[in-house]
């Protein structure tokens, strides 16, 4: 009895090692074919998404945008009056006529009416709030306060530290306090890659009103030049003693703390 057991045993082993060895055997194939019929559908949806001609042309009016080539971005806009996204199209064709070559924005602009009907058709939408912080950098530029003043409370995000120190500046016209402007001021100016040209105006002309001190302007300035921004850190504070002082420090604390203790009284 024990060696026909033993003997089923053996037969049920050896049943389930072929069938094991089967599968293994049967599985590349299975997925290959599998794969098979997979491939062709995923190859099919993949065709759905390819780059058309216009998409082209949009990537192309982008960057002409980013560059601020005005002509560029107008011939490229003329020929995608049907693309989808006419939103961005527009954008891209208005942005460049609101800065020049090196970002930096134009006064001198005409294309208010064009920033005025896209605000219009566009409203509540990111890319108009985008568009509005634009032209507030144009406003701000252009002295236009009463314009600015209008406008900036509906810039919904309010992230730009230019657009904040035109702020600061159309209430300094209007004779708000120049001690508290000057608090606010170096509540914003906190990163000096973002300072532009508003903020680099209105800290002298703070110092000018008796809202800021000479010593605190250069503090500012100074963080700029601890970042490599020298001409920022002149055009907000000055001639600073310790200009060359602050620069080497960067390639050597140690030595420039030295020669700083060393000559402390200079600069004091």
């Amino acid at each position: 009895m024990k060696k026909k057991v033993d003997a089923l045993c053996g037969r049920q082993k050896t049943v389930a090692g072929i069938l094991f060895l089967a599968l293994c055997i049967a599985a590349p194939s299975f997925a290959a074919e599998k794969s098979k019929k997979t491939g062709q559908p995923t190859q099919g949806r993949m065709s759905a998404f390819e780059i058309t001609e216009g998409d082209r042309t949009f990537i192309e009016l982008r960057e002409a945008a980013k560059r601020n080539d005005v002509a560029r971005a107008q011939t490229l806009a003329a020929n995608l009056t049907n693309y989808p996204y006419d939103d961005y199209v527009a954008y891209f064709r208005i942005k460049p006529q609101l800065f020049d070559s090196a970002g930096i924005a134009r006064a001198d602009t005409n294309a208010d009416s064009q920033v005025i009907k896209f605000l219009n058709q566009y409203q509540g939408t990111a890319l108009a709030d985008r568009m509005r912080n634009d032209w507030l950098l144009v406003l701000g530029k252009r002295k236009d306060w009463a314009r600015f003043d209008a406008e900036y409370p509906k810039f919904v995000l309010d992230d730009d530290t230019q657009v904040k120190c035109y702020a600061l500046q159309s209430q300094l016209e209007q004779g708000v306090n120049p001690t508290k402007l000057a608090i606010d001021a170096r509540a914003v100016m906190l990163d000096p890659r973002y300072f532009g040209q508003a903020c680099q105006e209105l800290i002298p002309t703070l110092v000018g009103a008796g809202g800021m001190t000479p010593s605190e302007a250069k503090a500012l300035g100074r963080a700029a030049g601890e970042m490599s921004f020298e001409t920022v850190s002149r055009r907000i504070g000055g001639e600073d003693p310790i200009a060359d002082i602050v620069k080497s420090a960067r390639s050597d604390p140690a030595k420039a703390y030295r020669d700083f203790s060393q000559n402390a009284s200079r600069y004091s």
